[in-house]
């Protein structure tokens, strides 16, 4: 960029990961990400790509996060299986509210780290493909977003073709009770699973999905 390179490529390609920590918990210190912060790295890395890009006077540059994931090495449990399918939830959902064209789940099999989706001789899917299957039905083709969290309930709304979708999942760890100002058109658990649909909902680690309909 400082050597005039701007016009000769079109899209900023980048990796981010997280490290799992136990109960429900994940970090990367080295970006000042956590769980109960800033979430997964993928957002701090995308904010400070954008700066960059915006302090060389850059403009109009795509943004693909080509490998996104959850390590780690040793521990490994349900919880982090379960962990894994909150962040991939969280990822995908965070791609679409700062605006990236494109983000990749790092990797399907599971042959490194532990972060695959699938087991690495294809007989067990993890909670988190079921995760990242749904997630890609539901947030794969929304075009932009915002935060709209309230207070420890993260909150993304995102806009798929058919109308508002919100992403939202507890901060803290505990259980806060949200009242809606509406009666949503449905909502679902971050497998996929219909759940009650009333003018409140309890949220705590796990992303719940509310379909606010067109």
């Amino acid at each position: 960029l400082a050597d005039g390179g701007a016009p000769y490529f079109d899209i900023v390609s980048y990796h981010a990961y997280d490290y799992y920590q136990g109960g429900g918990h994940y970090d990367n210190y080295n970006w000042h990400s956590a769980w109960n912060g800033s979430g997964p790295n993928l957002i701090n890395k995308t904010k400070y790509i954008k700066n960059l890009l915006s302090s060389k006077g850059v403009s109009g540059k795509g943004l693909f996060c080509t490998e996104i994931a959850l390590l780690c090495d040793s521990n490994c449990g349900d919880d982090f299986e379960q962990t894994k399918a909150n962040y991939v939830v969280q990822s995908y959902a965070a791609s679409a509210v700062y605006g990236l064209q494109a983000s990749t789940y790092y990797t399907l099999v599971n042959a490194w780290r532990n972060s695959g989706l699938v087991s690495s001789d294809l007989t067990q899917d993890y909670p988190s493909f079921t995760a990242a299957s749904f997630a890609r039905q539901m947030i794969s083709t929304a075009h932009g977003g915002n935060d709209v969290s309230q207070g420890q309930v993260r909150i993304y709304e995102v806009f798929p073709p058919a109308g508002k979708l919100w992403v939202l999942w507890s901060l803290d760890g505990l259980e806060h009770t949200l009242a809606l100002s509406s009666t949503p058109r449905a909502i679902y658990s971050l497998y996929g699973d219909p759940l009650p649909v009333s003018d409140s909902l309890t949220v705590g680690l796990a992303p719940v999905y509310i379909d606010w309909g067109p």
